[in-house]
């Protein structure tokens, strides 16, 4: 066996909180053992593994990340970033107390605090790394993203990137056999794929999700034995589904301060900003910590129900309430909402409620499969282990899911896996594939949609349309054509991806006509070029900027 050197790195960027771990090598089928370095510390001084990918501002000119930033949300909320992963790419800068931050800048500072981590603990500096991201994160997502981590000083290559809900599925698979007990005569303890239920003697179709801190990712994927190992073949991935963790927490707030409000009388928007604030901080941490209690393990046979005792408002009220796992499910019934009562219906309106449901259901659309067609769903996260989204997935596919071992570290520990394989370490173990999450095209007139490529198409791909779009009269020397991504079927939620701007040597030719030629590698990361189709050699690059237009700066009140 080969073990790479220096040791395989693994990063799970998430919208809570981050990751880093590294591959311990292993004298087993496995090859590779992934480890999760600390990162952070509590209170105590005791180390944490996992990094609160929260940035907080105490002057202009002092950064403070992690745990001790946390700290600060309910006392300057206006001077803590939080959902970095979800400004990344969509807003070039944030503002903090009058000031303007690059988002890009602000995640390459959350890498280079877990980097710095990393290259203590492993005593070398570490370039190659595999980043875990949402599947359905757009190109421009994923060109911020490789641009912070340049700037970090991690090396960008090809398979940098890795899909999320792949990468969980990587570490679930990873070390699995295809043998049976049966062909050993049945001695031995089980492994570790009879232990859960499923058999990969045989094709199976399996589908993860993985629900995170802010993101809800699924793919669907036939796992079929290939020797003593496993070959797996991507189907699908989910479309951006931007609910996870966060929007539990504050859909539990939100009814524990309507039942707060009604029962103490008082009118919350007439209080100071500062105590309505971390009023409403401190509620989202009794929401956190309901969660917490309603997800463990029931003791003799009776579930966890949550006691809030709390104390607001300097002690002047008191909130007593009791929480059981149904109540919870109640509360936060629209992010579990049945997606088969609108997959047919009109296109939701703006600012609509997303369920977690939306993305295992448009993975299995895009499949072309239906629930019985599935040999097993899993799930992976730190919502897995909530009992309201496993009763919600168990209601839409009418089955079991399997929670994967060790969910909250399974992200980070498929891209160990993923870059250990990239590096060569164990003969055999090849990288998971990418493919294209959405279509990709080309908004029309009339609302149309011109696809370039398809969803499920493997990557890295390119493709040239040659001819296929004609100009109007007018357009001069530019031509600005608008990128979409989505499902050509329904053109009316299509997702505005980029804007090509071509800018041609000289005016063009009424009616004339444009080749597209575009390219989506490993990483996701789009490239587009035109050229007139009667005479190639006038030809344009592609400038890629966020939506139509760019945005102005996020302030940090208005992503909370």
């Amino acid at each position: 066996m080969t073990l790479p050197s220096p040791p395989s790195l693994g990063i799970d960027f998430g919208t809570t909180t981050s990751l880093v771990a590294f591959g311990r090598p292993v004298d087993d089928p496995r090859g590779v053992k992934p480890t999760v370095i600390p990162v952070d510390h509590d209170e105590a001084g005791a180390p944490l593994d996992a990094l609160p990918t929260l940035l907080y501002f105490p002057s202009t000119k002092k950064l403070v990340i992690g745990e001790a930033a946390r700290e600060q949300l309910g006392l300057r909320p206006d001077r803590v970033v939080r959902r970095l992963k979800q400004l990344l790419g969509r807003f070039p800068r944030v503002a903090v107390a009058g000031r303007a931050y690059a988002t890009t800048d602000l995640a390459a500072a959350v890498f280079r605090r877990l980097k710095r981590a990393a290259d203590a603990h492993l005593g070398a500096r570490v370039r190659d790394v595999v980043v875990t991201v949402p599947a359905s994160f757009d190109a421009t997502r994923r060109r911020a993203l490789l641009d912070a981590l340049s700037a970090t000083g991690f090396a960008v290559r090809a398979n940098t990137l890795l899909d999320e809900p792949v990468a969980a599925l990587a570490a679930y698979l990873h070390g699995r056999t295809s043998r049976r007990l049966a062909a050993r005569g049945g001695s031995g303890p089980a492994s570790r794929s009879e232990r859960d239920g499923i058999d990969f003697s045989a094709e199976r179709t399996v589908l993860l999700l993985d629900v995170g801190g802010g993101t809800s990712d699924a793919c669907v994927a036939r796992v079929r034995p290939e020797g003593d190992g496993l070959a797996v073949e991507l189907l699908a991935l989910s479309r951006f589904t931007p609910v996870g963790g966060d929007d539990f927490d504050a859909c539990v707030a939100r009814g524990l301060i309507q039942r707060f409000a009604e029962r103490s009388g008082l009118d919350l928007d007439s209080m100071p900003k500062g105590d309505r604030l971390l009023f409403q901080h401190r509620m989202i941490l009794t929401a956190e910590r309901a969660k917490r209690d309603l997800s463990s393990p029931p003791a003799d046979g009776v579930e966890p129900v949550a006691h809030i005792r709390q104390m607001f408002l300097h002690g002047t009220h008191h909130l007593l309430e009791t929480i059981d796992r149904a109540r919870y499910a109640e509360l936060v019934s629209e992010l579990l909402a049945d997606p088969r009562a609108s997959a047919s219906g009109p296109s939701p309106p703006p600012g609509a409620p997303l369920s977690v449901l939306d993305a295992p259901w448009d993975a299995l659309r895009k499949a072309g499969l239906g629930p019985s067609d599935l040999d097993a769903v899993l799930l992976a996260g730190g919502m897995a282990l909530v009992p309201a989204v496993v009763d919600a997935v168990r209601a839409l596919f009418d089955r079991e899911p399997l929670v994967v071992p060790f969910p909250l570290t399974a992200i980070v520990a498929g891209a160990v896996v993923q870059a250990f394989a990239l590096a060569g370490g164990r003969p055999g173990l090849r990288p998971a594939a990418a493919i294209a999450a959405e279509s990709i095209g080309v908004r029309t007139a009339g609302g149309g949609f011109h696809r370039l490529i398809g969803a499920g198409t493997p990557l890295p791909a390119r493709v040239v349309e040659r001819g296929a779009f004609a100009l109007p009269h007018g357009w001069g020397r530019y031509v600005r054509i608008p990128i979409a991504e989505g499902d050509e079927a329904r053109p009316d939620r299509c997702r505005s991806l980029a804007t090509l701007a071509l800018r041609f040597p000289r005016r063009l030719p009424a009616d004339s006509r444009v080749t597209l030629e575009a390219a989506l590698d490993e990483n996701k990361v789009l490239s587009l070029r035109g050229f007139l189709d009667a005479d190639p050699s006038i030809s344009a690059e592609a400038r890629l900027t966020v939506g139509a237009e760019e945005q102005p700066p996020m302030d940090t009140d208005e992503h909370r």
